[in-house]
Order: C-alpha cells, then structure tokens, then sequence
C-alpha cells in the first residue's frame, strides 16, 4: 500500500451518529405531529429544530432538540446515562420546551428529557462542567402528541398575551398590568407538582405541563 492509499477516516461516533439521527427523523415522520426543520448554519449544540403543525397547518412554534447517540449499557432499571455540558443545557434552556433526545443504540430505544426539568431538580450546578442526564421516558406517539398539544398552546397564550399590550390604550396599561397574568410550568413529578406552591394575588393565565 503506498501513500496514495491513505484516506480521512470516520471518527468512532460517525455510525452512532448517523443511527441516532435516522431513527429520531423516522419517529418524527411517523407521528407527523412536527416537522423537521433544515439544519442550522452553524451548530452551537442544538442537532435538530422541530416544528409544530396542526392538522395540514404549520404553526412556526419551534423546538430545539439536542441529540445524544450512546452504545452504553443501560441502567439496572433500565433508564440511560449521558453526560451534557453544562454550556449546553445553558443554551437549551434559552428555548422554551427544549429537548434532550437520547438514542440507545443496542436496544433501538429513542428516550427523551425536558431541559426544563434539568434545572428544576437541581442537575445543573455552578463549577460542574458536565452534567449526568438520565434518561428514562420513551420518545413515543404519545410524548410527541401531548408534547405539540402544549407547545402549541402556551405559544398561542403567549402571543395572545402581547398582542393584548400591542392593542392597548395607554389609559388603560396601567390597569392591564395590575392584572398581568404569568404562566406556570408543571413539573413532571407528581410530587413535585403537588409540592409546588401557587400565588393567588395574580391572575394565572396559563398552567402547561409537559408529558
């Protein structure tokens, strides 16, 4: 063999990566709840962005979804170890519904877990570089179906809500914002959920809780 017959070869995570990403645009395509959207010119962490539609109807409410790809052996319970960077789930966080997306390559497993949720168990800590994710929860029909069905309707309350400042007369925001609503995520955790304490002095005007 001469030097003529030396090439570039694949990075060890190269096939992962690719299985990861075929089965995550086959579960999407399946459920026809989102749609992919063409990937970023330039990735700061984010694998996919993932659209909402309703029925034939495209709704520009958007989800960034970060892709963990891992031939790792499960837990004893069967959930999922990966390690992200904290950086990472900083950016994630930024974006309403953000997803982690694991691939578990030898049981062809797709698991999913909230950004969100991260950071309301405490998983993120100042000085940590990385975090341990583990993933437990299938990303199935179901989780997408009532993953869209929120999504859709916090956005919807969302512009509702600044639409509502955008029409209003000026006599009357002060008024508008003595009776300002805010919007309340439910943790996942039912104990959590029970746990958590809501202020009755303000108008609550939408209460979302993800799969």
């Amino acid at each position: 063999m001469t030097d003529l017959d030396e090439f570039p070869k694949r990075g060890p995570n190269c096939p992962i990566q690719a299985q990861s990403e075929a089965m995550f645009r086959n579960a999407i395509s399946i459920c026809g709840e989102f749609e992919i959207q063409p990937k970023r010119e330039n990735d700061y962490g984010v694998d996919f962005v993932i659209e909402a539609c309703e029925a034939n109807e495209i709704t520009n409410v958007t989800i960034c979804v970060q892709l963990k790809g891992t031939e790792k052996e499960q837990n004893k319970d069967g959930s999922v170890s990966v390690s992200v960077k904290r950086t990472n789930l900083n950016y994630l966080l930024m974006s309403p519904g953000s997803l982690y997306v694991c691939c578990h390559i030898p049981t062809e497993r797709l698991l999913v877990r909230q950004a969100d949720d991260l950071f309301r168990i405490g998983e993120r800590k100042s000085g940590k570089s990385t975090i341990a994710v583990r993933f437990s929860e299938e990303f199935d029909e179901e989780y997408q179906r009532k993953l869209r069905a929120i999504v859709v309707t916090f956005a919807k309350d969302s512009r509702d809500h600044r639409l509502q400042y955008a029409t209003c007369p000026p006599e009357k925001i002060s008024s508008l914002l003595s009776e300002e609503p805010f919007d309340i995520s439910i943790p996942k955790n039912q104990q959590q959920a029970e746990e958590q304490q809501f202020p009755l002095s303000r108008k609550v005007q939408s209460i979302r809780g993800f799969p």
